[in-house]
């Protein structure tokens, strides 16, 4: 039999089209359902209602003038790509002043283990106080097949900042029976005012409940639609505010702040920056994207689990009066490795009026 290379061109545009599609919305939905046959089963059905099905009619309609349909959905869909990354880079803001073990090098794509640690500052003069650090670590997703060394040693880089607060922003376990690990863990995980922490998505499905119990025997102290505050000075305050929504408190609304205090808030997605933002925090600290996780040289990130799209990837970004800070995380999930992006450990120190 003959091949129809017509039919043959055709159909991979329709699959092309159709997987285009499902690219956008396994990243901005899909993912977001939690795990389990259930998802599987939705991953699959709406693998084959949108590419495979439309490689088949694509076959059979062939160089017809149905052809525009999925070049236009390509086109389109790219267009709102293009433009989610260039509102991210309109919102970028100032580079880390200390890097280090940052660089990527294209002859050693597996970065599962290779720690980066990126550092900040952000001054304002109105702060009443000289300087307060925080650490942030996100997304350990802790399992039996990464070395329980690797975390250890990520923890202790971690106190060795001496930081004033260690912020840990959610995903400490991808699956119910790896809970028993964290406090071997975490149990070291000291700062000078407190380790503070929000449940990410994974958390929240495998068992919130026991992974909140076991954080606080560990003494974390975990926020959820809760406050807590630390003095940075004789008279003001580093207010701490966690927010897990959608998986956890959806309700919570930020306190007031006094002049010289400083808002922060702790959350798992950067997806809620334009609600905390708009509240008043003065900065807000993220992981759940992996950066990633699995990176294309010269092109970036293929699945970001946000309704943003790459928007807030990773990095540091800054929206009217609030910073935005977006860690690429510790751990790896689904699968258990990253590609061209590394781990890494985020230091933010601000600088009041003393410094």
């Amino acid at each position: 039999m003959m091949l129809n290379w017509d039919n043959i061109l055709a159909a991979g545009l329709y699959g092309i089209g159709g997987m285009t599609v499902y690219m956008v919305l396994f990243s901005r939905r899909l993912l977001h359902m939690c795990d389990g046959n259930a998802k599987r089963w939705v991953l699959l059905s709406f693998l084959a209602a949108l590419v495979l099905a439309p490689v088949v009619g694509g076959y059979y309609l062939g160089l017809s003038a149905w052809l525009g349909a999925p070049i236009a959905i390509v086109i389109i869909l790219l267009l709102n790509e293009i433009r989610d990354a260039m509102l991210g880079r309109q919102c970028a803001a100032p580079a880390p002043v200390e890097s280090s073990n940052t660089h990527i090098s294209l002859v050693k794509p597996f970065t599962t283990f290779d720690l980066a640690e990126r550092r900040y500052e952000i001054r304002n003069e109105k702060w009443q106080f000289d300087r307060f650090r925080v650490v942030l670590m996100s997304d350990l997703h802790v399992n039996d097949l990464f070395p329980i060394s690797y975390y250890k040693a990520a923890l202790r880089r971690a106190v060795a900042a001496e930081p004033d607060v260690i912020f840990m922003a959610g995903d400490f376990v991808s699956e119910h029976h790896w809970i028993p690990l964290l406090p071997g863990i975490l149990a070291k995980m000291k700062a000078k005012c407190g380790t503070f922490a929000v449940l990410g998505n994974h958390d929240h499905w495998v068992g919130g409940d026991d992974v909140a119990r076991t954080l606080r025997e560990c003494g974390l102290i975990l926020l959820s639609g809760e406050t807590a505050k630390v003095p940075i000075s004789s008279d003001h305050n580093a207010i701490i505010c966690g927010y897990d929504a959608p998986w956890g408190c959806k309700d919570y609304r930020l306190p007031q702040k006094t002049n010289g205090d400083l808002l922060l808030a702790l959350t798992h997605t950067p997806d809620n920056i334009y609600d905390l933002s708009e509240a008043g925090a003065d900065a807000v600290f993220a992981g759940h994207f992996h950066g990633g996780q699995g990176r294309l040289p010269f092109i970036g990130p293929l699945v970001i689990p946000s309704k943003y799209g790459r928007r807030f990837c990773h990095g540091h970004f800054k929206l009217d009066d609030t910073h935005l800070f977006v860690t690429s995380g510790l751990g790896a999930s689904s699968p258990p490795l990253r590609v061209y992006c590394k781990p890494e450990i985020i230091t933010v120190d601000f600088l009041g009026r003393g410094m």
